[in-house]
């Protein structure tokens, strides 16, 4: 999933610091992303770590790495994620066409 959106994030990368004409792509694209899985790894196992001490938990992570069934509260909590996915979206598309880096331009 993290090497799919580094290669989405693209446009907009290129879009706030342009690459000289002689780059090569191929080797932009594995260091772009190398490091968005790297950021990804990074932010995954602090949040994890730390999200027990202050007194936030994963329940769906701790139940599938426990054996328990989690169906239930994944179904509960789908539909929301969902939407506030696609609303996320929207407003990274309408926010980035408004300052004018938007790449679909």
């Amino acid at each position: 999933m993290c090497a799919v959106t580094g290669v989405m994030v693209l446009p907009f990368t290129y879009a706030l610091a342009p690459l000289p004409d002689n780059a090569p792509m191929q080797s932009i694209i594995l260091a772009q992303i190398a490091q968005t899985l790297e950021f990804s790894a990074l932010t995954s196992f602090f949040g994890l770590l730390l999200a027990q001490r202050i007194g936030f938990g994963a329940p769906i992570l701790k139940g599938i790495t426990g054996g328990e069934k989690q169906k239930g509260y994944l179904n509960s909590i789908l539909g929301s994620s969902v939407i506030w996915g696609i609303l996320g979206g929207v407003l990274v598309v309408l926010l980035a066409s408004c300052s004018g880096i938007c790449p679909l331009n």
